[in-house]
């Protein structure tokens, strides 16, 4: 195994600058690894929230869905009612 530097530090470079620019560094290096693709960070966020919004539409079909039968059911009930107080 063997170590890379991905930054060398100058004499006019600040700790925090040099922090930053690991981290970004970093966060190309994992989405380059995890997609094949290198990815910018707008790009990253942008496919987070299509993700979750696919998500989220997902699990709003799936509970309509679910809950279609009681809503049939409920409503065959309030016809019956309606027809037994027309008719009686």
């Amino acid at each position: 195994m063997t170590l890379t530097e991905l930054l060398s530090r100058g004499d006019g470079q600040t700790g925090s600058a040099d922090s930053s620019a690991i981290v970004l560094d970093d966060d190309l290096i994992i989405g380059e690894k995890v997609f094949g693709v290198r990815l910018s960070r707008n790009a990253m966020i942008g496919l987070g929230i299509a993700l979750a919004v696919i998500v989220v539409t997902a699990a709003v079909v799936f509970l309509q869905q679910m809950m279609e039968p009681a809503r049939e059911k409920q409503e065959q009930e309030l016809r019956h009612r309606y027809q037994n107080r027309e008719g009686g």
